[in-house]
């Protein structure tokens, strides 16, 4: 009998330092942190596939009004039918809140548009939340690279990916705060941050089938925005498990959980026509910025682009 070839991750680490003053354990924290969301961006793609960005292929820099954004993705998707961005969030089960950034939605939302521009059928972006660890697990920082991967590889919990649709009702409900990121590795310095409650979390893995209902239960909930602009009775959601995955070294990782949301090849399409001819009042209702509107130096008009006839099947499916 045939047996299957396990799946290996190889993360590519940056190497830890050694703390001999306050600025370097602030440093090695940060490396710490940057090589979690590594290890994380690399297993999705062992098991979501694209490729985790490389800065000198996949950034992009762009200015606006003075305001120089540079446009990370964690993992960028190239198929047939369109480009793909996935922001991997990986949070401790001690901290259960991942923080997602403004400007990266903001660029995210730029990009897909963009992307619509340049003839892209079905562009995308989604937000893949893993969740690792117990409450057991502390002090990541003090681990050694090999420590830190073995730790992650067998700790890993559960993984949550929503469309982005779906990000933007729950981050309608999630708190938001100013708080100072500049580091030695980041300089992000009083900016705001949505932090994702855990209840949220655990209600999409828990009860998937009436999640959204649950979050709408409060009409307030979606603030000024209908229902229809962000497609939500349309989602469905699918449990999958991962396959059995191993390091170099190798350290097991054991199969988990994974929740997916997402919307019919049809009505995904249909969403984003609405999307491209709406995003001023979303992203408002959003209170972010709209990038793509900025980008035409204040001449912006709005376009409104006509729906074409939807195939059936689409020539490449959306991820996962």
């Amino acid at each position: 009998m045939n047996r299957k070839k396990d799946i290996i991750v190889r993360p590519k680490f940056i190497r830890q330092i050694k703390a001999r003053s306050p600025e370097d354990a602030q440093t090695k924290r940060a490396i710490s942190s940057k090589n979690t969301g590594t290890f994380y961006a690399h297993l999705f793609t062992t098991i979501g596939g694209g490729t985790v960005h490389h800065s000198s292929r996949d950034e992009i820099e762009e200015v606006f009004s003075g305001d120089r954004r540079n446009f990370l993705p964690d993992v960028v998707h190239n198929r047939k039918t369109g480009k793909g961005y996935t922001e991997i969030k990986a949070v401790s089960t001690r901290t259960s809140q991942p923080q997602c950034y403004f400007g990266q939605l903001e660029n995210y939302c730029l990009q897909l548009l963009k992307r619509i521009d340049e003839g892209d059928e079905l562009p995308w972006v989604d937000y893949a939340f893993f969740r690792y660890g117990d409450r057991n697990l502390c002090g990541q920082s003090s681990f050694t690279n090999q420590e830190l991967m073995r730790k992650l590889a067998q700790n890993t919990r559960d993984l949550l990916i929503l469309p982005l649709n779906l990000v933007f009702l729950v981050l309608m409900n999630s708190p938001s705060e100013v708080r100072d990121h500049s580091s030695n590795s980041q300089t992000r310095a009083n900016c705001s941050y949505w932090k994702v409650r855990s209840s949220m979390l655990n209600l999409f893995h828990m009860n998937s089938e009436k999640a959204v209902e649950r979050v709408l239960e409060d009409d307030r909930y979606i603030g000024n925005l209908e229902r229809d602009d962000l497609f939500i009775d349309e989602l469905y959601s699918m449990k999958l498990e991962s396959p059995r995955i191993h390091t170099p070294k190798p350290n097991i990782i054991k199969p988990f959980e994974i929740t997916k949301f997402r919307l019919p090849y049809p009505v995904y399409k249909e969403w984003l026509y609405h999307f491209k001819n709406n995003h001023q009042r979303i992203l408002g209702e959003l209170g972010i910025r709209d990038l793509y509107a900025e980008s035409s130096d204040g001449n912006y008009v709005p376009e409104r682009i006509e729906r074409e006839k939807i195939p059936e099947k689409p020539k490449d499916d959306v991820p996962f």
